[in-house]
C-alpha cells in the first residue's frame, strides 16, 4: 500500500535529537514523573508501591480499565465509560478510525490547516479527500456553505482538530453547531482531534463534538493537557454504536490493549488534571505574552492570529525565501528547531510551539530574529544558501 511520507514527522525525526532550542515541540514542557507527584501533591511512595504491584501484562483488553474509562468520561458531559476506547496516543486513535471507517471510493472533507494524517491516510486507502481551507484574514472560521459544496451522499467522514494545530484557532459553539448541521444533512461523522481542549487562553473547556452530534467522534490524549506524551496513551469518544462497533472490530489486529502501568498512571493523572492543567498554562500564558511581544516587534515583515487555544501559532512572512529553506538555515547555523509551514501545504510561513521552557523560548527568538534582520538588510540573503 502507497502512502505518502508524514512530513511533520520527517522534518523532526532528522532534526529533534541534536536540537539546541525546540521551538517545534508541541506537547507542553513534559513532565517527569517527580515533577508530576510534585504536583499533584500525591503519597509518593504509594504512588510508587502500587505502581511496582502492576502486573506486565496485557492489562486490560475491551479498550481500558474501568476506573481509566470513567476518568476519561468525566471530560465528557455526554459521554459514559461505555463509549470510551483507550489507545496508544492520539495519533494511534486517528489512524485507527480512518482504518475502520474509510471504504475505498468513499469521500473525506479534511478542514485545512491540519494534521496530514487526515489526508494521506484516507488517500491510502481509496478515499478521495476534498480540502476545505480555513482563511487567516477570516480569522480561520469555518463557512458553512462552502462546507456544504463540499459534501454529497458519498462523504463519510469529515475531520479537523479543535482546538487547531497549527494555528491556534478555536471554533466557537456556534461554528461547531453549522458544522454539525451540514454533517447531519448528509449522515457523515465527524472525526474530531481535541488533545488541546482543556488549554484554552480563556481557563474554559471547548465544548467536544462527541457531547454535540449523535454521530461525533472525539479524540483526546495525555500528551497536551498532561504533558504526558511519553506515556503514549490516548483515546476514542462517541455515542455512536455502529463507529464503535467497528473500531473494536478492528483494534484486535493492530492493538489488543495499551497496558496496564500507562492505565494506570493515566488514570491518577485525570484524577489531578487540574494541578496538570493549571502548571501548563501558567507556563503557556507567560510564552504566548513572551512571543506576541517579539512578533509586535517584527510586524513589518511577520503576521498572525492570535491563538485562542493550543501551544502553537502559524507565522505568515513577506520574504521571498520558501519556508523550508528558511526553517533549515535557521536550524543548521542556530541550532533552533521551528516547523516550516510548507509542511502544512502553506507556504510563506512557519509554525512556532510556545510550550517549552522559557529562556529556551527567548533563545530561540533571539536566533529567529538574527535571521530576519539578514533578510531585513538583504532580501536576497538565501539566493545562494543550498536548502
Amino acid at each position: 500500500m502507497h502512502i505518502e511520507p508524514f512530513k511533520l514527522e520527517e522534518w523532526l525525526k532528522k532534526r529533534e535529537a541534536n536540537t539546541k532550542y525546540n521551538l517545534a515541540e508541541n506537547c507542553v514542557y513534559a513532565v517527569t514523573l517527580d515533577d508530576f507527584i510534585q504536583i499533584t501533591k500525591i503519597d509518593k511512595k504509594q504512588f510508587l508501591s502500587k505502581l511496582c504491584q502492576v502486573k506486565l501484562d496485557y492489562g486490560n483488553i475491551d479498550g481500558g480499565t474501568p476506573i481509566l474509562k470513567q476518568a476519561i468520561s468525566e471530560l465528557y458531559t455526554e459521554i459514559l465509560p461505555e463509549n470510551i476506547l483507550a489507545t496508544h496516543g492520539a495519533t494511534f486513535a486517528n489512524s485507527h478510525l480512518i482504518w475502520s471507517l474509510i471504504e475505498p471510493n468513499d469521500n473525506v472533507i479534511a478542514i485545512y490547516p491540519d494534521y496530514q494524517q487526515f489526508i494521506s491516510l484516507p488517500k491510502s486507502f481509496g478515499a478521495e479527500v476534498r480540502i476545505l481551507h480555513r482563511d487567516p484574514k477570516k480569522g480561520y472560521s469555518i463557512c458553512k456553505e462552502e462546507l456544504d459544496a463540499l459534501c454529497d451522499n458519498n462523504t463519510k467522514l469529515i475531520t479537523l482538530s479543535n482546538p487547531n494545530n497549527p494555528t491556534g484557532a478555536l471554533l466557537s459553539l456556534h461554528e461547531l453547531k453549522e458544522l454539525i448541521e451540514v454533517a447531519r444533512k448528509y449522515n457523515t461523522y465527524i472525526i474530531c482531534d481535541e488533545v488541546y481542549r482543556h488549554v484554552l487562553q480563556d481557563d474554559q473547556v471547548c465544548p467536544s463534538i462527541a457531547d454535540l452530534y449523535e454521530k461525533g467522534i472525539s479524540v483526546g490524549s495525555m500528551s497536551k493537557a498532561c504533558s504526558m506524551a511519553g506515556i503514549r496513551l490516548g483515546w476514542i469518544a462517541t455515542k455512536d454504536k455502529q463507529a464503535m462497533q467497528n473500531i473494536k472490530y478492528h483494534i484486535g489486529y493492530d492493538m489488543s490493549s495499551v497496558g496496564g502501568i500507562k492505565e494506570y498512571i493515566a488514570a491518577i493523572a485525570l484524577k489531578y488534571k487540574k494541578a496538570l492543567i493549571d502548571r501548563n498554562m501558567s507556563l503557556l500564558r507567560v510564552n504566548l505574552i513572551t512571543l506576541d511581544g517579539w512578533l509586535r516587534q517584527n510586524k513589518n515583515h511577520l503576521s498572525y492570529v492570535y491563538p485562542k487555544a493550543g501551544s502553537t501559532v502559524l507565522v505568515f512572512y513577506d520574504y521571498d525565501v520558501p519556508s523550508e529553506k528558511l526553517c533549515s538555515y535557521l536550524y543548521n547555523t542556530t541550532g533552533t528547531l521551528i516547523t516550516p509551514g510548507d509542511i502544512f501545504n502553506v507556504p510563506h510561513s512557519f509554525r512556532i510551539s510556545y510550550a517549552c521552557d522559557h529562556r529556551q523560548l527567548l533563545s530561540g527568538l533571539v536566533c529567529l530574529s538574527e535571521v530576519c534582520e539578514k533578510l531585513n538588510n538583504n532580501p536576497h540573503f538565501f539566493d545562494d544558501i543550498n536548502p
